[in-house]
């Protein structure tokens, strides 16, 4: 079965490297080395179970649903205002912010645990049937179909211990990370939130704070519930490595051009960055990121995804057209990283 093909594969999980691990030759990498640091990794996350059409959603979801989807098209709205006003000024700071919060969340917040696939606890077997005592077997009731991971199975380390799969390994690492930081995060926001309440005080002035700290609160909430929701699917045995030889073949020319940049002294490597005119980006920032990508840190290696090969990419998988934009948010933010 072509797992490229979304009409074929209705769920799906693909993964996109923006860096490689540095390791010597034989060496065997531990879990801890799979931090999103060492090695960042865009994810796609198509999770829609078959069955989601069929589930009745409860009142208050409805409710929650419906006040989130008049909120996106309040915010949408202020987009279009007249050049000049508040309102304009505001939606274009909101993007701005929204683009300083890391990729990683943002893969995580668009994952919609209701609409995946449903995967039975050991509590609720137990209760089910309680006469049986050998353990719940991880299958997937509802969903009889594994979750395929695609990667490219060169840009992950050939050293690590064969008992582990890289790709699944990094993503159980990443959710574990990620966890605990959305956790604490959707609690700190909410403490601060009643703290802006005295601006509510001044009537010709929005609370702005207030509407911010709530935002951020529901992005830390909803990838703090993907994570969980996450890991649950990995715990059950149902997401399966998938290598991609496409997307290797995609990758080929950038990580050659990542070790040749890698090898060149400063200044032939910023001679030869300032040549290059088809990186994402086509700004003097994103230029100064790619020159300063080879001397990043010892452990990572970054790797520049060109236009071109996002584009390959987008029409390979058939991707929604915005993913182009959350590659290029993710890919600023990985260099910005290896500069540091």
């Amino acid at each position: 079965m072509n797992l490229t093909s979304k009409g074929a594969q209705s769920m799906r999980i693909i993964a996109l490297p923006l860096a490689r691990i540095k390791i010597s030759a034989g060496a065997k990498l531990k879990p801890s080395d799979y931090n999103a640091n060492n090695l960042p990794v865009f994810y796609h996350f198509d999770l829609i179970s078959p069955y989601a059409g069929r589930k009745d959603l409860p009142t208050h979801k409805k409710v929650l649903k419906s006040v989130i989807n008049k909120a996106a098209d309040l915010w949408t709205s202020l987009g279009k205002a007249p050049k000049g006003s508040w309102k304009l000024w505001t939606y274009e700071l909101g993007e701005r912010t929204a683009d300083q919060i890391e990729f990683e969340e943002l893969a995580l917040r668009s994952v919609d645990p209701s609409l995946g696939p449903t995967v039975p606890t050991r509590t609720s077997a137990k209760t089910k049937d309680q006469s049986q005592s050998h353990a719940l077997p991880k299958v997937c009731i509802i969903c009889s179909n594994f979750i395929p991971l695609i990667y490219p199975p060169s840009l992950y380390p050939a050293g690590a211990d064969h008992a582990l799969y890289p790709p699944v390994e990094h993503l159980r690492t990443l959710l574990a990370n990620r966890g605990p930081r959305h956790r604490r995060g959707f609690y700190l926001w909410m403490l601060i939130a009643p703290l802006t309440l005295p601006i509510m005080l001044i009537p010709i002035i929005p609370n702005l704070p207030l509407f911010f700290c709530v935002w951020r609160s529901w992005s830390h909430y909803k990838a703090y519930r993907s994570s969980h929701y996450l890991s649950s699917l990995l715990d059950g045995g149902l997401v399966e490595p998938n290598p991609s030889l496409e997307l290797d073949r995609l990758y080929a020319p950038l990580t050659l051009s990542s070790r040749i940049s890698a090898s060149l002294p400063p200044l032939a490597l910023a001679s030869k960055s300032s040549e290059k005119t088809s990186n994402f980006g086509n700004d003097a920032a994103d230029k100064k990121s790619g020159a300063a990508s080879g001397t990043g840190s010892s452990r990572s290696e970054c790797i520049l995804l060109t236009r071109e090969v996002v584009h390959q990419i987008l029409e390979m998988f058939r991707l929604p057209g915005s993913t182009i934009i959350d590659i290029h948010r993710a890919t600023k933010q990985v260099h910005a990283r290896c500069r540091g």
